[in-house]
């Protein structure tokens, strides 16, 4: 009989393990950018993250939300994996309509677009899966630094 078996048969529970996965669903509000902010941080605190690694994971994800809240439809999924050596973010709304990187150059004064070229600037991958209605992006690493 295995230890966890073993455990169980004598009628206590083995010590649950970490998660390796966040996932939440919002309403599609502005206000909930910064909620969803605040739970991913916590998970990447639990998950004793480098700082750098959680600044640019806060950045990309907020850029993410906000634009499925702005441009996208209906709720916001927001899905974080990690994957070793890093993690991997989702975030989805049920628009059909896939998100567009904003020709460069961009005017001084246009206070949109910049939004999935700081998505490119700070991750070290990213795309939209073929359904038009997940953006993902990728980092590569997850160690405290």
């Amino acid at each position: 009989m295995s230890s966890v078996a073993a455990v169980a048969a004598e009628g206590t529970k083995p010590m649950p393990q970490p998660s390796d996965s966040f996932d939440r669903t919002i309403a599609p509000e502005p206000a909930r950018v910064a909620e969803i902010r605040h739970a991913v941080a916590d998970q990447m605190q639990e998950w004793d993250l480098a700082p750098r690694l959680v600044e640019n994971v806060l950045l990309v994800l907020s850029e993410l939300v906000t634009n499925a809240v702005v441009h996208g439809e209906g709720s916001v999924h927001v899905t974080m994996r990690r994957v070793y050596p890093g993690l991997h973010i989702e975030v989805t709304d049920e628009s059909t309509t896939a998100p567009l990187l904003a020709p460069v150059p961009l005017d001084v004064d246009d206070v949109h677009g910049r939004g999935l070229h700081l998505v490119d600037a700070f991750c070290d991958l990213w795309g939209i899966k073929d359904d038009g209605k997940t953006t993902w992006a990728r980092f590569y690493a997850a160690g405290r630094s």
